[in-house]
């Protein structure tokens, strides 16, 4: 199976808060308030270790992309694969490389990079999922919620049931904190601060996209009169639906307009499919479908 970066930034809202408070309990010690050698420090450090995991998947993955998207070069031969583009038209570009101004000759001020460029400072660019949190969050509860593992009772290996003690249960499917069983108040701030940790890191990972197009919105502006739009190597999924939106709106006569999509596989062609009935383009016959071929 073919993954495209569309699949990346979706599985960015995948982060299994169930297996990290699995580790948490495991690497929780059996710690007690009222024992006369507690250590709060040992608490934070465990608590601290977790969430540093978590980190590592925000900001520290944005940090570690930039610089790899630093070391991207040209592909040896690349002259003969290069297509023929436009010089004077605008450009919409998603995928952080200058490579239109230093292999095609485009001018800087035609090219919009909508989610930065490898210039730009490092942790600045965008990615990320647009999964909105508290729907997300009340889809995984209504999915994960009659698990077996997430149930009020299990049954122990002497064939006995007990009150489920899991964190990832007490924190995220308990109705009643109160009534849960914690076996001690340690595990308990443990759970509350992990969790408040782990949901903050769904609004790190957000690709928070009406946002960005507002500070590009003088981009937005000069598509008035445009009469042909071309897209390329684009997957045109829902991550960035919002950008073909607001593409459409900002043009005036956009019955006019005619669509050319460039496409790879059957995927590719259901998705231009599914592009053109969600933007209700008024006049279908303007869309066509191409294949790109290395030059001779």
């Amino acid at each position: 199976m073919k993954w495209l970066w569309s699949d990346f930034e979706r599985c960015l809202s995948m982060l299994n808060r169930e297996k990290l408070m699995d580790i948490l309990d495991v690497e929780l010690p059996n710690l007690f308030e009222d024992d006369k050698d507690f250590n709060y420090g040992d608490y934070f450090i465990t608590l601290d270790d977790i969430s540093e995991r978590v980190r590592l998947c925000s900001f520290e993955m944005r940090y570690q992309f930039h610089k790899w998207i630093k070391t991207l070069q040209y592909a040896k031969g690349y002259k003969r694969r290069m297509i023929e583009l436009d010089r004077e038209a605008l450009y919409l570009n998603f995928n952080y490389t200058e490579f239109l101004e230093s292999v095609y000759g485009v001018a800087h001020e035609n090219i919009c990079y909508i989610h930065g460029s490898k210039r730009d400072k490092y942790g600045s660019l965008v990615l990320g999922h647009h999964l909105e949190e508290e729907r997300e969050y009340e889809m995984w509860i209504h999915k994960n919620r009659n698990r077996k593992r997430n149930r009020p009772n299990l049954k122990g290996k002497n064939g006995k049931y007990f009150a489920n003690d899991k964190l990832g249960y007490l924190a995220y499917f308990l109705d009643n904190p109160k009534k849960g069983n914690w076996r001690n108040p340690i595990r308990y701030y443990a759970a509350e601060g992990a969790k408040e940790r782990f949901e903050g890191y769904y609004h790190e990972s957000y690709k928070d996209t009406e946002t960005v197009i507002q500070q590009h919105e003088g981009f937005f502006r000069n598509l008035g009169g445009v009469k042909e739009i071309t897209v390329i190597g684009h997957s045109m999924s829902d991550v960035d639906m919002a950008y073909f939106e607001k593409v459409v709106a900002s043009i005036a006569d956009i019955g006019q307009v005619r669509w050319r999509f460039s496409v790879y596989s059957k995927r590719d062609e259901q998705n231009v499919k599914r592009l053109v009935k969600r933007l209700n383009l008024p006049v279908a016959e303007n869309v066509q479908t191409f294949s790109l071929q290395p030059k001779s």
